[in-house]
């Protein structure tokens, strides 16, 4: 997150816009039934949700320089710079994810 924040600079300087996308967990082959017992209290968002978060980051133009999009289970919110972290059902240490999206 915090390489993605630091590109905020590029957005006025090269038109440049680096922002991030923060999903809740989700499924894929990497999630064996050992590991998803590990995220109890997850709730497990369909791939499709984070295909529509990148597709966002890429066509919002709202979504500014060194900002995250946080996808959740039925919410999207966008995290400014300088504020805080991704927080909520299927966010925790352990599936912290950020892809860096450059526009």
């Amino acid at each position: 997150m915090g390489f993605t924040r630091s590109m905020d600079y590029l957005h006025p300087t090269l038109k440049i816009r680096c922002c991030g996308l923060a999903p809740g967990a989700f499924h894929t082959p990497l999630w064996s039934a050992e590991k998803k017992s590990w995220m109890d209290n997850a709730e497990w968002l369909p791939l499709s949700d984070v295909v529509d978060g990148m597709m966002r980051c890429i066509e919002d133009e709202d979504i500014q320089g060194g900002q995250i999009l946080e996808v959740l289970t039925g919410k999207q919110r966008i995290l400014p710079l300088g504020g805080e972290l991704p927080s909520g059902a299927g966010i925790t240490p352990c599936v912290w994810c950020v892809w860096l999206c450059l526009v």
